[in-house]
């Protein structure tokens, strides 16, 4: 037993070596993470305070090249405005797109078509630390019709306006070394020319070209999205937990353009009319099923089954714990 000081209390000298190697290991990771990832103490803020590590490379004040390391699985979802190519160098990235689901390994890549809903599940890899690591590529609309303009793509027996699956694909050596040379940028991004990384989105490009044309023609299709009608988007989208600027971005619309033809169909504000429809969905589910309040808080879209039981009562004058022998007309709020 050793005591520390006049007053102190003896503590166990095993748990005196259990600090010390937990502060010794936190030092050892410190010192790798900041060999591969050397961007000061910010970055070893972020890495051990924070779920991940994050870097972009932005054009006209959008990102088009991001980096993302991260110690600890993460699920959640993501609105994909423009085409985006994901590539996972360390961990697995779990990618769920409607009904399709496809696991995205270390070094493969998979394309996410603009206009679309994913939910993800990032892993990381316990061969290298416990870490995920992974490359975004957002092609923005502009810059892949001026590229177009620039090759000459030979016929393909893919139909551009037929919905592709959703794929993993593998990443060989040509894309990997592509990949290492954006690293250097994205450590200096504060100072790297935006032709630069125009000229890096048309080396990616390239180099998809040159692989498998059909690539480039999954990113050809039509936003899924502008071409559908804004009542077909909402009533896709409306159980999902997204907010209204994700939903309009599914609509292909701006938010303004978006709040202002929703109340011109649904005669009701977007957010009102999308917490009535999600309300009386539950209602129904409680009703007929056998669901319990927190998988139908979960289904419906609400972040938690507190907030769910306080709006749920508030909207139907009874708590969901009654729903199952209540038909009271709701509230009016």
């Amino acid at each position: 037993m050793v005591k520390l000081s006049e007053g102190d209390t003896w503590v166990s000298p095993f748990w005196l070596l259990l600090v010390l190697c937990v502060g010794f290991k936190e030092y050892i990771m410190n010192a790798v993470l900041q060999q591969a990832f050397p961007n000061t103490d910010e970055t070893r803020q972020w890495i051990f305070k924070e779920p991940g590590m994050f870097n972009e490379l932005q054009l006209d004040h959008a990102p088009v090249i991001q980096s993302y390391v991260q110690r600890q699985r993460m699920r959640g979802h993501m609105a994909i405005e423009d085409s985006t190519i994901l590539f996972v160098i360390k961990g697995t990235n779990t990618i769920k797109c409607g009904d399709t689901v496809v696991e995205v390994h270390e070094n493969e890549m998979v394309i996410l078509t603009g206009g679309t809903l994913i939910e993800y599940d990032k892993v990381c890899d316990p061969r290298f630390n416990n870490l995920f690591e992974a490359m975004y590529f957002v092609i923005q609309d502009n810059l892949l019709k001026e590229f177009l303009k620039r090759i000459d793509l030979r016929k393909s027996t893919a139909s551009i306006s037929e919905t592709t699956s959703l794929s993993a694909k593998p990443v060989k050596e040509r894309l990997r070394g592509f990949l290492e040379s954006v690293m250097p940028l994205l450590k200096e991004k504060d100072t790297v020319d935006k032709g630069l990384i125009k000229l890096k989105i048309f080396e990616l490009l390239h180099h998809l070209v040159s692989v498998d044309q059909d690539m480039i023609l999954e990113m050809l299709r039509v936003k899924k999205a502008v071409s559908e009608n804004l009542i077909f988007i909402v009533e896709q989208h409306y159980l999902d937990p997204i907010d209204l600027p994700e939903l309009a971005m599914l609509a292909g619309r701006s938010l303004s353009t978006f709040k202002r033809e929703f109340e011109a169909t649904y005669k009701s504000p977007p957010a009102k009319w999308i917490k009535e429809r999600k309300l009386e969905k539950a209602k129904e589910l409680l009703q007929n099923t056998s669901m319990q309040i927190h998988v139908v808080c979960k289904t419906t879209g609400f972040k938690n089954v507190s907030h769910f039981s306080r709006i749920f009562k508030k909207y139907f004058g009874y708590p969901p714990s009654r729903s199952k022998c209540k038909l009271t007309p709701p509230v009016k709020m």
